[in-house]
């Protein structure tokens, strides 16, 4: 009889252990509900108090639709971990966004060194192909425009003595003999 009462207190015991272990469970995920519920109520800016108290309170027990204040929690504390799964899924798309927003600040960034890096080569390349060739053609219009002005004022000198004999010779001509001359040569032209 001892053996069997052993073997009743041991398997009481053992029961016991697995009601203890199974309330230590329940307790832990309790409690993990909790701090989610606090984190939440953190992150809304709502007192956690006030908020426990209203869960507590939506129960109408004239309602069919009535459930126990633990299946109420239950249903609550799911909804509230969809919740924080939800701004966790947020939060991280949020993060991936501003990881491509560094990203393309990186990009815009190492671009603008690029051009700051190739801006003395592409303004020599420009004065290179459009200006020197410009200013060396402007030089050798600048050398032909003073030889050919040296050669008009040359020239000038040359041909002064003459022009002056030219001028003194119409000075002695009448001018009515010119008219006359003009006149006939009008009228051959007629003819």
């Amino acid at each position: 009889m001892e053996d069997s009462s052993t073997e009743c207190f041991d398997y009481i015991l053992k029961l016991s252990k697995q009601l203890s272990d199974i309330q230590e469970g329940r307790r832990r995920e309790t409690d993990n509900i909790e701090q989610l519920l606090k984190k939440i109520t953190r992150q809304s800016y709502i007192d956690y108090e006030e908020f426990s108290s209203r869960t507590i309170n939506h129960s109408d027990n004239n309602n069919p639709n009535y459930l126990t204040t633990e299946e109420g929690i239950i249903n609550e504390n799911y909804q509230l971990l969809y919740q924080i799964r939800k701004q966790e899924f947020i939060k991280k798309k949020v993060i991936q966004l501003i990881d491509q927003y560094k990203e393309l600040i990186l990009s815009i960034k190492y671009l603008i060194i690029e051009q700051d890096a190739l801006k003395p080569r592409i303004e020599k390349d420009f004065v290179t192909d459009k200006v020197l060739p410009q200013s060396k053609q402007l030089r050798e219009l600048e050398k032909t425009f003073v030889l050919e002005t040296d050669n008009i004022k040359k020239n000038k000198e040359k041909y002064r003595p003459v022009l002056v004999q030219i001028i003194k010779q119409l000075h002695k001509l009448n001018v009515e003999e010119i008219n006359d001359y003009l006149e006939q040569q009008n009228l051959l032209s007629f003819v």
